[in-house]
């Protein structure tokens, strides 16, 4: 994680956060899995909003009206 937090390379950081992933999965018996189920309810000519949230954020960054 030290690694992680100084590399700037998105390659990089992405080998790193596999590699991570890699050693969490081989030694931890308990995987917890959560996906937040959030009713949205938006104009039919909004595009990009999630149907549930990963995380509790509202994310909106590619949200956009149709044309």
């Amino acid at each position: 994680m030290i690694e992680l937090e100084a590399t700037t390379d998105p390659a990089g950081r992405s080998a790193l956060l596999a590699e991570a992933q890699t050693i969490i999965s081989e030694d931890y018996v308990n995987g917890y899995l959560f996906e937040l189920a959030v009713a949205t309810v938006a104009k039919a000519d909004v595009r990009g909003l999630w149907v549930n949230q990963p995380t509790a954020a509202v994310d909106l960054t590619v949200v956009s009206w149709a044309d």
